[in-house]
């Protein structure tokens, strides 16, 4: 009876180092998997924070530009301005000046 016990007790740890075995192979292909997900994830963040960044750099290049475009416009009717009171002036003074006519 002995011999009988000592063989069950034998296939019971055979069977435990097996399932130990197979928990282990389980186990290392779940964390294969986390480890995955989480250098996915740190992939993400840093395209998150790189697009991030480019969209401020795109919004700043749009206010600069806005900011450009307002001044050029804004030259461009002072110029025309300036242009034309300084053609009026210069005509005013080219023309002859007025005389009074005496009538007999």
């Amino acid at each position: 009876m002995d011999a009988e016990v000592r063989r069950l007790e034998d296939r019971i740890d055979a069977v435990n180092r097996e399932g130990q075995l197979r928990l282990d192979a389980v186990m290392a292909r779940i964390e294969g998997r986390f480890d995955t997900i989480t250098q996915q994830n740190r992939h993400m963040e840093s395209s998150i924070a790189a697009m991030s960044q480019d969209m401020k750099s795109i919004r700043s290049t749009i206010i600069v530009t806005a900011l450009a475009s307002v001044l050029a416009i804004a030259g461009v009717v002072y110029a025309g301005q300036a242009l034309w009171a300084g053609g009026f002036s210069s005509g005013q003074s080219d023309r002859p000046a007025a005389t009074q006519s005496s009538s007999p």
